[in-house]
């Protein structure tokens, strides 16, 4: 499993979240692994900044279309 991806089994979501300052933060919710995995390695390329969830969903989204 990757780093800051984790398996939500009650809702049947992958979510990416990373502790910052000490409290756990939430960068988003997505249905696969592979999905999770390669936004949480664009939140690492970019610096952590929740502003720029919808950006991450969009590139992940046009990177993984078939």
């Amino acid at each position: 499993m990757v780093k800051y991806v984790y398996y939500d089994s009650r809702n049947e979501v992958w979510r990416v979240s990373k502790r910052i300052n000490g409290k756990q933060t939430l960068f988003g919710t997505y249905n696969t692994e592979e999905e999770a995995a390669l936004a949480a390695e664009l939140f690492e390329k970019t610096g952590w900044h929740k502003e720029d969830n919808w950006v991450i969903k969009a590139e992940v989204k046009e990177k993984l279309k078939n």
